[in-house]
Protein backbone atom coordinates (compact mmCIF):
# COMPACT_ATOMS: atom_id res chain seq x y z
CA UNK A 1 0.00 0.00 0.00
CA UNK A 2 1.20 3.45 -0.80
CA UNK A 3 1.90 6.55 1.20
CA UNK A 4 -0.83 8.50 -0.90
CA UNK A 5 -3.34 5.46 -0.83
CA UNK A 6 -3.16 5.19 3.15
CA UNK A 7 -3.33 9.32 3.71
CA UNK A 8 -6.38 8.95 1.76
CA UNK A 9 -7.62 6.06 3.83
CA UNK A 10 -6.34 7.62 7.25
CA UNK A 11 -8.63 11.34 5.98
CA UNK A 12 -11.65 9.76 7.22
CA UNK A 13 -13.19 7.54 9.93
CA UNK A 14 -15.25 6.41 7.51
CA UNK A 15 -12.15 5.44 4.34
CA UNK A 16 -10.63 4.19 7.25
CA UNK A 17 -13.15 1.79 8.49
CA UNK A 18 -14.09 0.44 4.76
CA UNK A 19 -10.37 -0.64 4.33
CA UNK A 20 -10.03 -2.75 7.34
CA UNK A 21 -13.31 -4.07 6.51
CA UNK A 22 -11.93 -4.91 2.71
CA UNK A 23 -8.64 -6.53 4.91
CA UNK A 24 -10.33 -8.03 7.72
CA UNK A 25 -13.96 -9.45 6.60
CA UNK A 26 -14.58 -11.89 3.87
CA UNK A 27 -17.16 -11.46 0.94
CA UNK A 28 -20.25 -11.59 3.00
CA UNK A 29 -18.53 -8.37 4.97
CA UNK A 30 -18.52 -10.50 8.21
CA UNK A 31 -15.10 -10.90 10.33
CA UNK A 32 -13.97 -14.08 9.33
CA UNK A 33 -11.13 -14.62 11.96
CA UNK A 34 -9.96 -12.79 14.71
CA UNK A 35 -6.37 -13.49 13.48
CA UNK A 36 -7.02 -11.12 10.61
CA UNK A 37 -6.68 -7.83 12.55
CA UNK A 38 -2.96 -8.67 12.90
CA UNK A 39 -2.60 -8.77 9.61
CA UNK A 40 -3.28 -4.71 9.53
CA UNK A 41 -1.36 -4.40 12.53
CA UNK A 42 1.68 -5.89 10.89
CA UNK A 43 1.38 -4.12 8.01
CA UNK A 44 1.31 -0.97 9.63
CA UNK A 45 4.52 -2.38 12.29
CA UNK A 46 6.07 -2.34 8.59
CA UNK A 47 5.41 0.71 7.05
CA UNK A 48 6.45 2.43 10.18
CA UNK A 49 9.86 3.29 11.08
CA UNK A 50 10.94 5.07 7.69
CA UNK A 51 14.72 6.04 7.42
CA UNK A 52 14.17 8.03 4.12
CA UNK A 53 11.28 10.44 2.98
CA UNK A 54 8.98 10.25 0.22
CA UNK A 55 8.13 12.66 -2.33
CA UNK A 56 5.00 12.49 -4.84
CA UNK A 57 6.31 13.99 -8.74
CA UNK A 58 3.72 14.67 -11.27
CA UNK A 59 5.00 15.13 -14.92
CA UNK A 60 2.29 17.65 -16.40
CA UNK A 61 3.94 18.19 -19.73
CA UNK A 62 6.25 19.90 -22.09
CA UNK A 63 5.93 22.63 -24.10
CA UNK A 64 7.53 23.40 -27.36
CA UNK A 65 9.99 20.69 -27.55
CA UNK A 66 12.33 20.26 -30.14
CA UNK A 67 14.83 17.72 -32.26
CA UNK A 68 17.80 19.31 -33.61
CA UNK A 69 16.78 18.78 -36.79
CA UNK A 70 13.50 20.74 -36.16
CA UNK A 71 11.27 17.61 -36.40
CA UNK A 72 8.64 16.89 -34.34
CA UNK A 73 10.08 14.83 -31.50
CA UNK A 74 8.39 11.76 -29.67
CA UNK A 75 9.08 12.56 -26.05
CA UNK A 76 9.14 10.82 -22.89
CA UNK A 77 10.73 12.19 -19.41
CA UNK A 78 12.68 9.96 -17.74
CA UNK A 79 13.34 10.54 -13.90
CA UNK A 80 16.35 9.91 -11.70
CA UNK A 81 16.92 10.19 -8.18
CA UNK A 82 20.72 11.47 -7.68
CA UNK A 83 22.41 9.74 -4.63
CA UNK A 84 25.94 10.45 -4.91
CA UNK A 85 26.69 7.36 -2.70
CA UNK A 86 25.63 5.08 -5.40
CA UNK A 87 28.50 3.18 -6.87
CA UNK A 88 29.63 3.64 -10.49
CA UNK A 89 28.13 -0.09 -10.93
CA UNK A 90 24.84 0.69 -9.56
CA UNK A 91 24.37 3.79 -10.59
CA UNK A 92 21.55 2.71 -12.91
CA UNK A 93 19.31 2.13 -9.65
CA UNK A 94 19.04 5.95 -9.74
CA UNK A 95 16.59 5.78 -12.61
CA UNK A 96 13.33 5.82 -10.79
CA UNK A 97 10.51 6.14 -13.49
CA UNK A 98 9.33 6.90 -17.46
CA UNK A 99 6.34 8.43 -18.48
CA UNK A 100 5.00 6.65 -21.74
CA UNK A 101 6.52 7.99 -25.16
CA UNK A 102 4.32 10.75 -26.71
CA UNK A 103 4.40 10.26 -30.22
CA UNK A 104 4.79 13.23 -32.42
CA UNK A 105 4.13 15.84 -30.08
CA UNK A 106 6.25 19.05 -29.39
CA UNK A 107 4.05 19.83 -26.88
CA UNK A 108 2.60 16.17 -25.05
CA UNK A 109 0.44 15.99 -22.32
CA UNK A 110 1.23 13.37 -19.87
CA UNK A 111 0.03 14.37 -16.28
CA UNK A 112 1.58 10.93 -15.12
CA UNK A 113 2.52 10.52 -10.82
CA UNK A 114 5.47 8.96 -8.95
CA UNK A 115 5.92 8.26 -6.04
CA UNK A 116 9.86 8.09 -5.05
CA UNK A 117 11.90 7.05 -1.79
CA UNK A 118 14.27 10.03 -0.97
CA UNK A 119 16.86 8.66 1.53
CA UNK A 120 18.71 11.44 3.28
CA UNK A 121 21.79 11.17 0.95
CA UNK A 122 19.73 11.86 -2.16
CA UNK A 123 21.11 15.40 -3.91
CA UNK A 124 18.12 16.21 -5.94
CA UNK A 125 15.64 14.77 -8.85
CA UNK A 126 16.57 14.64 -12.18
CA UNK A 127 14.23 14.53 -14.99
CA UNK A 128 15.59 14.06 -18.50
CA UNK A 129 13.61 14.47 -21.83
CA UNK A 130 14.29 12.65 -24.34
CA UNK A 131 12.38 12.26 -28.14
CA UNK A 132 11.91 8.01 -28.82
CA UNK A 133 13.77 7.02 -32.18
CA UNK A 134 13.42 3.26 -33.27
CA UNK A 135 16.20 3.01 -35.15
CA UNK A 136 18.92 5.41 -33.66
CA UNK A 137 19.81 6.67 -29.95
CA UNK A 138 17.39 8.25 -28.36
CA UNK A 139 18.03 12.04 -28.80
CA UNK A 140 18.28 13.95 -25.17
CA UNK A 141 15.90 17.49 -25.66
CA UNK A 142 16.97 18.94 -22.24
CA UNK A 143 16.35 18.28 -18.26
CA UNK A 144 15.28 20.16 -15.47
CA UNK A 145 16.69 19.68 -11.86
CA UNK A 146 15.41 19.93 -8.19
CA UNK A 147 17.90 20.28 -5.67
CA UNK A 148 17.34 18.90 -2.51
CA UNK A 149 17.67 21.77 -0.67
CA UNK A 150 14.04 23.28 -2.44
CA UNK A 151 12.24 20.07 -1.77
CA UNK A 152 10.43 21.27 1.09
CA UNK A 153 9.51 24.78 -0.92
CA UNK A 154 9.00 24.07 -4.29
CA UNK A 155 5.46 23.01 -5.32
CA UNK A 156 4.97 23.72 -8.92
CA UNK A 157 6.18 25.22 -11.83
CA UNK A 158 7.24 25.22 -15.55
CA UNK A 159 11.06 24.96 -15.79
CA UNK A 160 12.87 25.52 -19.05
CA UNK A 161 15.10 22.81 -20.04
CA UNK A 162 18.68 23.13 -19.51
CA UNK A 163 21.50 21.19 -21.29
CA UNK A 164 22.52 17.75 -20.31
CA UNK A 165 25.67 16.50 -19.78
CA UNK A 166 25.48 14.25 -22.96
CA UNK A 167 23.93 17.07 -25.44
CA UNK A 168 24.50 21.23 -25.02
CA UNK A 169 20.99 21.35 -27.31
CA UNK A 170 17.98 22.41 -25.09
CA UNK A 171 15.06 23.46 -26.16
CA UNK A 172 11.74 23.92 -24.50
CA UNK A 173 10.04 23.59 -20.85
CA UNK A 174 8.63 21.09 -18.46
CA UNK A 175 5.67 21.09 -16.56
CA UNK A 176 5.72 19.96 -13.08
CA UNK A 177 4.31 19.34 -9.32
CA UNK A 178 6.08 18.11 -6.49
CA UNK A 179 5.41 17.71 -3.02
CA UNK A 180 7.77 16.13 -0.49
CA UNK A 181 7.46 14.37 3.03
CA UNK A 182 10.94 14.24 5.05
CA UNK A 183 11.22 10.62 7.12
CA UNK A 184 10.62 12.65 10.13
CA UNK A 185 6.74 13.60 9.24
CA UNK A 186 6.64 10.40 7.61
CA UNK A 187 6.91 8.51 10.88
CA UNK A 188 4.72 10.52 13.07
CA UNK A 189 2.24 10.34 10.19
CA UNK A 190 2.17 6.46 10.05
CA UNK A 191 1.97 6.52 13.92
CA UNK A 192 -1.44 8.73 13.85
CA UNK A 193 -1.92 5.70 11.55
CA UNK A 194 -1.40 2.86 12.66
CA UNK A 195 -3.39 4.36 15.73
CA UNK A 196 -6.33 5.28 13.57
CA UNK A 197 -6.19 1.61 12.25
CA UNK A 198 -6.24 0.09 15.38
CA UNK A 199 -9.01 1.75 17.25
CA UNK A 200 -11.45 1.06 14.32
CA UNK A 201 -10.29 -2.67 14.03
CA UNK A 202 -11.10 -2.90 18.07
CA UNK A 203 -14.57 -1.33 17.41
CA UNK A 204 -15.20 -3.92 14.48
CA UNK A 205 -14.08 -6.92 16.72
CA UNK A 206 -15.90 -5.84 19.64
CA UNK A 207 -19.48 -5.09 16.67
CA UNK A 208 -18.66 -8.79 15.37
CA UNK A 209 -18.55 -10.45 18.75
CA UNK A 210 -21.56 -8.91 19.68
CA UNK A 211 -23.18 -10.18 16.53
CA UNK A 212 -22.55 -13.09 16.89
CA UNK A 213 -23.73 -14.04 20.65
Amino acid sequence: MTDRRIAALVASEGGAAAAARRRCTGEGGRLTALSRVSTVDNLMEHLHGFKSGLATLVVHGGRSLATKSGKKPSPFCTIYVEDPTTSPEKKKKNKAAKTRVALQEASPTWDEEFELEIPTTVTGIRVVVSSYNKLINNEKLGEIFLPAATFSSFKTGLLPLLPTEQSAYAVGSLSVSFNFMNAVARNCFYKVARSNFNALLTVRVARTRHNDQ
